[in-house]
């Protein structure tokens, strides 16, 4: 594309004019084009390159650690010295206290530039999974950086600026059931958590049906979710000693017991849709 001021080239990943290279360990995708244009002495040539990384990210210790090599031998040849250095989230530079307000750190070593960024920070979004119906959940964020190099002998700046999506490894998260249950009060009380805000719970196995949230309340029993500050949320069952769907184990007239097994059906609300199993015994 061109315009009066300004030559732009684009090409996907991954298309016979790409080609990924290793620079200093970090994987990048990099794109070389010639531009030829008509100058008053004749033709002139411009060799334009670009590169995208596409690796560099590490996991340790609830930590997102972001490398990008501190020479771009793509973009950068011969000696040169970093001017600027920023850090940003989708797409918007981030100051030093509302990094700092965050726990973020943007470093450089001999050979990266270094985004160190906790999982969990405000920033990003947490999204559940259920392979194998086991819950998990991964933390996704969209870290920027930009850099402005200067060579030493052309003293030409280059300013680099790259937005990278990172999704953490699946984390797998137990589901907890807390069982409230009162036997004076005759109620079954019982609470699944936690979980996150994406999972939706569709419906209830019973000892002898399967009710939806909607037909359980209809029921006099009580499903209820219970958000916290946090993000995440509970759900809790309450359910009556005397209703038709608990088993009732009378070998003796002075001796009832009573038995709730719940299954429930949960569904996590995204594009897509899966689903996982956990019971919890009253």
């Amino acid at each position: 594309m061109v315009t009066s001021t300004r030559l732009v080239m684009r090409s996907p990943y991954n298309t016979a004019e790409t080609t990924s290279e290793e620079v200093d360990g970090v994987s990048m995708e990099v794109f070389r084009v010639s531009a030829y244009y008509k100058a008053p002495h004749g033709l002139g040539v411009l060799d334009l390159a670009a590169a995208c990384p596409t690796g560099g990210v590490l996991f340790t210790n609830n930590v997102i650690s972001w490398h990008v090599p501190r020479r771009m031998t793509p973009l950068v040849d011969g000696s040169f010295e970093i001017r600027e250095m920023h850090m940003g989230i989708n797409g918007r530079r981030l100051d030093g206290s509302q990094m700092a307000a965050r726990g973020y750190t943007l470093s450089a070593t001999d050979f990266h530039i270094i985004i160190e960024i906790p999982v969990g920070s405000p920033d990003g979004h947490y999204k559940s999974h259920a392979p194998d119906y086991q819950y998990h959940f991964t933390y996704i964020v969209e870290p920027m950086l930009e850099v402005l190099w200067r060579t030493k002998v052309t003293r030409d700046d280059i300013g680099y600026k790259v937005l990278f999506p990172i999704t953490t490894p699946l984390i797998l998260q137990a589901l907890h059931v807390q069982e409230n249950t009162v036997p004076e009060s005759r109620l079954f009380s019982v609470v699944l958590g936690t979980l996150l805000h994406d999972v939706v719970l569709r419906n209830i196995t019973f000892f002898t049906s399967v009710l939806t949230v909607e037909e359980s309340n209809a029921r006099g029993f009580t499903i209820q979710e219970h958000r916290h500050s946090n993000g995440t949320k509970s759900i809790s069952v309450v359910v009556p000693f005397d209703a038709d769907i608990v088993l009732k184990d009378a070998s003796e007239i002075i001796d009832t017991k009573c038995h709730l097994v719940p299954a429930y059906l949960l569904c996590i609300s995204f594009s897509d849709v899966t689903e996982l199993f956990t019971s919890a015994e009253s």
